[in-house]
């Protein structure tokens, strides 16, 4: 979720956003695997999440470093 929280640093719109209908920026799992196109998974199983959240990381690598990207690159 760091890579997200870097990504969308100002999540809640300002009174202008919000009058013209923005909505906050959520950086929950289920929101950002819908930003980088991943599938839906069901909630709240150790198991599932941690697929989940890896596949999230690869996507995140991929649209943001590219897949040549040495590993000492990635950590913030």
């Amino acid at each position: 979720m760091a890579i997200e929280a870097h990504l969308h640093p100002n999540r809640r719109p300002t009174r202008w956003q919000q009058f013209r209908g923005q909505k906050p920026v959520s950086i929950r799992l289920a929101d950002s695997r819908i930003r980088y196109g991943l599938p839906h998974y069901a909630a709240h199983n150790a198991l599932i999440d941690a697929i989940a959240t890896a596949e999230l990381l690869q996507a995140q690598i991929y649209h943001h470093f590219g897949p040549e990207a040495p590993v000492r690159d990635l950590w913030l």
